[in-house]
């Protein structure tokens, strides 16, 4: 049996998207636009995170305060996260 099989659940959050998260503790672990087949993954699910680079960050204007992350990268509404979605397609 894989590991995670039957310990990973998914919700269909709206009518263009769903969330995976394990089930014991409710951790995020995947964001799936169902259109596009568009998968966002967290890095914080892979033990060596050097390999990742931050390439954006979405929906900053639903992020609350405190949230400063280093580096020069897009920052997208969400708006604009999903229309750059539909340019993918």
């Amino acid at each position: 049996m894989p590991y995670g099989e039957g310990k990973i659940s998914v919700d269909s959050s709206s009518a263009w998207a769903e969330r995976g998260f394990y089930k014991d503790c409710g951790s995020s672990l995947f964001y799936h636009l169902k259109e596009t087949d568009h998968y966002i993954v967290c890095c914080g699910l892979f033990e060596d995170q050097s390999r990742f680079e931050m390439s954006a960050e979405i929906y900053v204007d639903e992020q609350q305060g405190g949230y400063a992350f280093a580096g020069n990268h897009p920052l997208l509404t969400g708006e604009a996260f999903l229309a750059s979605m539909d340019q993918e397609s």
